[in-house]
């Protein structure tokens, strides 16, 4: 105990060095009085205060630091907003871009849509995929490869629904291309702008095998016309839209037209060419309908051919516009395709003549006919009979002059009737194609 007891009084000494007992004086009235404080009490009081302190400096830390804890939910509440507001934005962002290259995606495949299906396109896909060359300017040489069109009638491309939504029926690189649900916008964005540009690609492809499929059936056409001295090119460029006024109607249903895509679409040269490949195609399609190919008579035998001959009456070198054919007196004549009567009746040296508009820059007349069987604006197939054979007019003898204008010039009449197989074969193919 010895040992406790000698730190214990020197504590007790040092607290009486630092607290010694003090008299506090103080007068009132003229008395002096005073206070002793002892060293307990000094202790007490010095306990009281560092208690006090204590309690101030406690409390006034935890007061800054909850500020400071605030202070930095609140920096973090401002960051996540401020990030927030930047994702909302950038989803609004993307939305925009999307929304508006989806629109033109699907404006574009409505009309590669629209296009194929106005043909009944067996085997389209096959036989495109092995075509390289791209669209525009050297379509037509690629079409005009002979065995393009025969590749093109083996493979099947099957047009996707009108009514599927293109990202239901993303094309099939593209579906493979299918995203983590959890992924970052960072890569988000771009992988999905990879998808919708991936669509575009595909469209793009697609666009150029129509217009190589367009082009080959143009070269087709060519090559079944030939002999007739007329091109694809001539029949488009005569190509005449039916009148308001002719007997057609039925309710309204829109064609493809560049008119479905965006502005910029409609300039890009790859539907540019399309457009103007497919209505070529089109156009020429509609025009030989109007090549005038039925054999104009019944009985006959070729009595004097087109060009230069020795006139029958003057005996010297003359030019014969038309075809004659030689028969019996009342002999059938027949009209070479449908058309409408635009003269019927006695002129000059045609004696009784019959004058058919078949449209597009295509015209027949059928003279020194005996009797006439049509009259002026009547609307004829071809085939119809129109008069008798005769011998009116300047005339040696019975037979049909027949003539075959086109574009207001003359043409050989004999070659026509001699591709008239493979015209009707392209007739036949187009009312296929009409009612597919």
């Amino acid at each position: 105990m010895q040992g406790f007891d000698e730190p214990s009084s020197r504590l007790s000494e040092r607290l009486l060095r630092l607290f010694p007992e003090r008299q506090i004086y103080f007068r009132s009235n003229g008395v002096v009085r005073f206070v002793r404080l002892s060293a307990v009490v000094q202790m007490a009081f010095a306990v009281l205060i560092l208690i006090a302190l204590g309690w101030i400096g406690f409390t006034s830390v935890n007061f800054l630091s909850r500020d400071y804890v605030l202070e930095a939910r609140e920096h973090t509440i401002t960051d996540m907003a401020a990030e927030q507001a930047a994702l909302n934005e950038d989803i609004r962002s993307l939305q925009d871009d999307v929304m508006s290259r989806a629109d033109r995606l699907e404006r574009r495949q409505q009309y590669l849509n629209s296009l194929m299906s106005e043909e009944p396109l067996g085997g389209f896909e096959e036989g495109a995929n092995g075509v390289d060359e791209p669209a525009g300017d050297g379509a037509a040489a690629a079409a005009a490869d002979t065995g393009e069109n025969n590749n093109i009638e083996k493979g099947a491309y099957v047009a996707p629904a009108r009514n599927e939504s293109l990202f239901s029926m993303l094309l099939p690189s593209a579906q493979a291309a299918t995203l983590p649900a959890a992924t970052p916008m960072a890569e988000f964005r771009p992988a999905l702008l990879q998808r919708l540009a991936l669509v575009e690609v595909e469209q793009n492809e697609l666009a150029e095998k129509l217009t190589r499929y367009a082009a080959a059936k143009l070269s087709d056409i060519d090559g079944r016309i030939a002999e007739i001295g007329l091109k694809t090119t001539d029949l488009v460029a005569h190509w005449q839209a039916r009148g308001a006024d002719a007997a057609t109607g039925g309710p309204f249903v829109p064609g493809a037209s560049l008119a479905m895509l965006t502005a910029s679409d409609a300039q890009n040269a790859i539907f540019a060419a399309l457009d103007d490949r497919w209505s070529s195609m089109q156009k020429a399609r509609d025009a030989i309908h109007s090549i005038p190919v039925t054999t104009p008579a019944d009985k006959y035998y070729i009595s004097s051919r087109y060009g230069r001959r020795l006139d029958p009456f003057k005996r010297v070198r003359a030019m014969h516009s038309g075809l004659d054919l030689a028969g019996w007196p009342g002999n059938a004549v027949l009209t070479a395709a449908d058309g409408v009567v635009t003269m019927a009746g006695t002129w000059g040296a045609y004696g009784n003549l019959i004058e058919i508009d078949h449209g597009n820059g295509f015209k027949t007349r059928y003279g020194h006919l005996g009797r006439i069987r049509v009259k002026r604006g009547e609307t004829l197939e071809a085939g119809q009979r129109i008069a008798d054979m005769g011998c009116s007019g300047r005339c040696t003898s019975t037979h049909l002059h027949f003539e075959v204008w086109f574009a207001g010039k003359t043409q050989n009449p004999l070659p026509y009737i001699k591709v008239a197989d493979n015209v009707f074969e392209i007739q036949r193919q187009n009312s296929e194609s009409t009612n597919h």
